[in-house]
Formats: structure tokens, C-alpha cells, sequence
């Protein structure tokens, strides 16, 4: 169902053998490996993500929660591995993140 906690975790469980864990599986793949030609590839990702309707983003470096952040505005983002958040531009403060 989307938008159920089931939807919005499908990515984060082990792989298994049904198509959509063979796509997540694949997303994760080509997201691991850092080029140019992906990093631009992000708000495209991004975007599609959204249109998941997730509960929650998660986001890995600065690239990904900026394109993220690009992508909405409603939709929680929890950032991992970022450098310095507010100089980047992915929040506006330490202490007023931009979030509820």
C-alpha cells in the first residue's frame, strides 16, 4: 500500500526475490559508485523518490540531501555523513534546522 510504513521501508530490508527489491537493490548498486554523470543524476532520483510518497528521506552526503531538499518541502529528511549542514546550505541553522 503506499504511503503505509510497509511502502516506505521497502528499500531498507534485506533484498529478497520479488522485482521491486531487484530494483532497490540495482538503485543501491549504481548510487554507491561516485561519478559526475551520477551526481547529476540526483535530482532526477530525487524527484522520483518523491513521487513514492515516503513517510521519510533518507540521505547520504551533501550532494543527495541537497537534491533532496531541492525536491520537497514536506517530507522529513534525515541526513547522514554531511559535512558542515549550514555553510552547504541544507539547513539554515544549527539549532533551526527548518523542520518541524
Amino acid at each position: 500500500m503506499p504511503g503505509t510504513q510497509r511502502e516506505s521501508r521497502r528499500c531498507a530490508r534485506p533484498s529478497g526475490h520479488s522485482r521491486q527489491d531487484r530494483d532497490c537493490d540495482s538503485a543501491r548498486r549504481e548510487m554507491q559508485k561516485p561519478t559526475t554523470r551520477k551526481l547529476h543524476a540526483l535530482p532526477g532520483l530525487a524527484a522520483e523518490l518523491i513521487r513514492s510518497n515516503p513517510d521519510v528521506l533518507v540521505t547520504h552526503g551533501t550532494p543527495g540531501t541537497l537534491a533532496a531538499k531541492e525536491a520537497t518541502t514536506t517530507i522529513p529528511i534525515v541526513m547522514a555523513i554531511i559535512g558542515d549542514a549550514v555553510a552547504s546550505g541544507a539547513v539554515a541553522s544549527e539549532a533551526r534546522p527548518g523542520g518541524m
